[in-house]
């Protein structure tokens, strides 16, 4: 007598069977996931480095997200990608203009600076985006004229000079005594 050809066994002792389709496209997704959390590129969710900045775009604002951390967003409605902050030291500054009201800063280093959301650095006259400050010594004395209101600013060294985003250097020299 044969056990195995009975009703009884098979349907008590039967094995469950998965589909090997669904099986197989369940075990791609899981790889493709591990995959790309181990790049970093999962799509609407982003890894910060301390010096890293998100900038997402939605249909109708805006936003940033400084790191360290996570930041997450609906990839099929907003476009984000990853940018430095500004690192300046202690030599250097920065003009930054926000283009919705056009108003323009001056950031002194040393600072690592994360733009906002609608701000952009303005490039200097030698296309750099970092400027270099003005070092005076005991002797030396500079002018400066601001375009937007016409003021003239005289500063005497021994100083260190950062101008305003709209002033001009008119003449630099040394004092006589």
């Amino acid at each position: 007598l044969n056990l195995c050809e009975g009703r009884g066994w098979r349907r008590r002792h039967a094995r469950p069977t998965m589909p090997v389709i669904p099986a197989i496209g369940f075990a791609a997704c899981g790889l493709a996931t591990l995959v790309a959390l181990s790049l970093g590129n999962l799509p609407g969710l982003a890894f910060l480095q301390p010096n890293e900045q998100l900038h997402m775009r939605g249909l109708s604002d805006i936003h940033v997200k400084n790191g360290p951390g996570i930041a997450t967003y609906l990839p099929l409605v907003t476009r984000a990608r990853k940018r430095n902050g500004v690192k300046l030291d202690e030599t250097q500054y920065a003009v930054v203009r926000n283009s919705l009201t056009a108003e323009e800063v001056t950031i002194e280093g040393p600072t690592l600076y994360f733009l906002r959301p609608h701000e952009v650095l303005v490039a200097g006259k030698h296309g750099s985006d970092l400027r270099t400050k003005i070092v005076l010594e005991k002797q030396e004395y500079i002018r400066l004229r601001d375009a937007k209101s016409g003021n003239l600013r005289q500063v005497h060294g021994p100083a260190t000079v950062v101008p305003s985003p709209h002033e001009t250097v008119t003449s630099r020299s040394r004092r006589e005594h």
